[in-house]
C-alpha cells in the first residue's frame, strides 16, 4: 500500500476549506468588478446599484442610495477579505485541534500514553502547533512561514476585536525584518512577484482578496507539513485505522453513487478520493482491518449504511 502522499481527514478538510474559499472569494470579487463596471457612475449610479439591491431577493427596502457607490463596492471587497482572514485562522486552528484529536484517538487505541510538555509558546503559531509536538511535529520546521503567520493572526485579532484598526502589535510586525523576508520568499517559492503586505493607517488596514487567499496559501503549507509528520508517526495501520473511522461518517451516504457493494469497496473509495492512499490490490485493505482487529465491526457497520435499495437488489439476487 502506497502511503506516501497520504492525506489525513483535517488536512483533506482544510484543503478543501482553502479551494473553496479560493473559488468564493474569486467569484465574490469579479460579482462586485462587474457591478461597479454596470452601474458607472454619478447619480445614475446610485439608482442602478439601490435597483439591484431592491431585487436581490432581501427585505433591504428601496432607500438604498450612496453618495458614491464605486467606493462602497470597493470597501465591499476588502470586508470580504477580512471574513476570509477570520475564517481562515478559523480553519487552521480547526485542523490543528483535529490532527490531534487523531493522535490521541489513535494511541488511545494502541494504548500509549500522551503527554504535552507544558512550555512557554513565543507565538501564536507555536502555541497552535504545540500539541503536534506529541507526535515529533517541530514548529521550527516552518520556521521561515511563521512570520507570515503571526502577522495575519495579529490582523484576526484586529479585525475581531478592533474593528480592523491596527494594534501596536500589528504595526511592530508589519515593520519587522524577519516578516518582510519571509512575505517575500513565500512569493518567490511560487514564481510570482511579491506585492507588498496590507497597507494600514491609525483608522484600518486594508486586506485584498488576493492577501486573503495568499494567507490561505501560507497555512495549507504548513498543514501540509505537519500532515507529513503525523502520517509517518502514526504508519500504515493508523492511518487505515483512523480512515476505517472516517470512512463511515466522513460524507453523507445519500451522495455516494453508486454505492460500494463491499466493506471493502467503502473503504477503497474513502482512501482513494483526495486521501492519497493507494492500496496495492481492491482487498488489501481486508488484511489491515483484521490485523487490527476491527473488520468484523466495520463490516456490520457496513451493513448498517447500506441504502435500503441495496438491500432489496440483494434480497432478490438471493431470491
Amino acid at each position: 500500500m502506497d502511503v506516501t502522499r497520504a492525506t489525513a481527514e483535517p488536512l483533506y478538510r482544510f484543503v478543501k476549506f482553502h479551494d473553496v474559499l479560493n473559488r468564493r472569494i474569486k467569484t465574490s470579487t469579479a460579482a462586485l468588478v462587474a457591478t461597479k463596471r454596470s452601474i458607472g457612475t454619478g447619480k445614475r449610479a446610485s439608482q442602478k446599484l439601490s435597483k439591484l439591491i431592491e431585487r436581490s431577493g432581501e427585505p433591504w427596502g428601496t432607500k438604498n442610495h450612496w453618495a458614491d457607490p464605486g467606493l462602497e463596492i470597493e470597501d465591499s471587497a476588502a470586508f470580504f477579505a477580512e471574513l476570509a482572514v477570520v475564517r481562515v485562522v478559523s480553519a487552521f486552528e480547526d485542523f490543528a485541534v483535529s490532527t490531534i484529536g487523531e493522535w490521541n484517538r489513535w494511541t488511545a487505541r494502541k494504548g500509549i500514553a500522551s503527554e504535552q510538555q507544558v512550555v512557554a509558546h513565543p507565538d501564536d503559531l507555536s502555541r497552535t502547533l504545540a500539541p503536534c509536538s506529541r507526535f515529533g511535529f517541530d514548529v521550527a520546521t516552518v520556521g521561515d512561514l511563521a512570520p507570515v503567520y503571526i502577522f495575519f493572526h495579529a490582523l484576526r485579532n484586529c479585525i475581531v476585536h478592533r474593528n480592523g484598526r491596527p494594534s501596536g502589535v500589528l504595526k511592530d510586525i508589519h515593520s519587522e525584518v524577519t516578516f518582510l523576508k519571509a512575505w517575500k520568499a513565500f512569493r518567490a517559492r511560487r514564481r510570482k512577484s511579491p506585492p507588498p503586505p496590507p497597507p494600514y493607517d491609525d483608522e484600518r488596514i486594508t486586506v485584498s482578496p488576493w492577501q486573503a487567499i495568499f494567507f490561505s496559501g501560507v497555512c495549507r503549507v504548513i498543514a501540509t507539513e505537519v500532515n507529513a509528520v503525523f502520517a509517518k508517526a502514526v504508519g500504515e495501520d493508523g492511518l487505515i485505522y483512523l480512515a476505517s473511522r472516517h470512512s463511515l461518517s466522513a460524507v453523507p451516504i445519500s451522495t455516494i453513487s453508486p454505492f460500494p457493494r463491499t466493506p471493502e469497496g467503502l473503504m477503497n473509495r474513502y482512501l482513494t478520493s483526495g486521501r492519497g492512499i493507494r492500496p496495492d490490490s481492491p482487498t488489501e485493505v481486508i488484511g489491515f482491518l483484521k490485523k487490527l482487529e476491527i473488520w468484523a465491526e466495520y463490516r456490520q457497520a457496513y451493513e448498517k449504511l447500506k441504502p435500503p435499495v441495496a438491500h432489496a437488489v440483494k434480497r432478490r439476487l438471493d431470491g
